[in-house]
């Protein structure tokens, strides 16, 4: 069994590999080739009272890969006063989350990963297969709201299916998407490339009709944001 560790996969793993194997294993799932079991979480009191132990686990397996890979974490979760949920495992600002993957040949265990690089890059291979199938072949302009870790990985995902040309960035703290709009400037494009922040509320409000509003003809969307169900727990949702 070998392992690889956050640092292994981003050397090794290119947003368009993960896309093009993404796309691979959800045509297998439509062929009855694949199966998966949605995330599970066991909550469990923790010692403290604005938060809980949180253990989640999802798993899935493709039949001509061979494969059944684990994803499992491990969070001491906690809420803020405005509602928003915070993670960390041991101390604030460092994270459990890793993946197991096995032969369903001879039950082999195959490879034990770190999830931090993969977790992002799978999330936003979803995402540029929705753009990849969805947009308009021409699109050539993206509309960011939010500058974080997956504002980071889709950008790139987006390039690896459409020739971006532009990009509009908003984030409520103005450092944020100057620093957001530098470092994805110099990754996917020449010093002073093609990125274009949103420097207002005004401009704030303006991308949010862009993206959101269904007067907008041809405009793909791609959601991430956090929700509440009935019962008031924050979920995930993606459009």
């Amino acid at each position: 069994m070998i392992y690889l560790s956050n640092q292994n996969i981003a050397e090794l793993l290119t947003p368009k590999d993960c896309i093009e194997a993404l796309d691979e294993a959800f045509h297998a799932l439509a062929r009855g080739e694949a199966a998966s079991r949605p995330r599970t979480d066991v909550w469990v009191p923790c010692g403290r009272d604005d938060g809980y132990y949180r253990w989640g686990s999802m798993e899935g397996a493709i039949e001509p890969w061979g494969i059944f890979c684990t994803r499992m974490k491990s969070d001491i979760v906690t809420w803020t006063r405005e509602g928003t949920d915070e993670l960390h495992c041991v101390e604030p600002g460092t994270f459990s989350g890793f993946l197991m993957l096995f032969s369903t040949r001879n039950g082999e265990p195959l490879a034990m990963m770190n999830d931090g690089i993969l977790h992002h890059l799978r999330v936003a291979a979803g995402a540029a297969l929705g753009v990849r199938y969805l947009a308009r072949e021409n699109a050539s302009v993206v509309g960011c709201l939010g500058s974080g870790g997956m504002a980071h990985a889709y950008l790139p995902a987006f390039c690896a299916v459409r020739k971006i040309s532009q990009v509009k960035v908003y984030s409520p703290t103005q450092a944020h998407r100057e620093t957001y709009a530098k470092e994805m400037s110099r990754e996917l494009w020449h010093p002073g490339g093609a990125l274009r922040r949103s420097r207002t509320r005004r401009a704030r409000f303006r991308y949010r009709h862009h993206l959101y509003g269904l007067e907008q003809v041809g405009c793909h969307r791609s959601h991430v944001d956090r929700k509440r169900d009935a019962s008031g727990q924050l979920q995930l949702q993606r459009v």
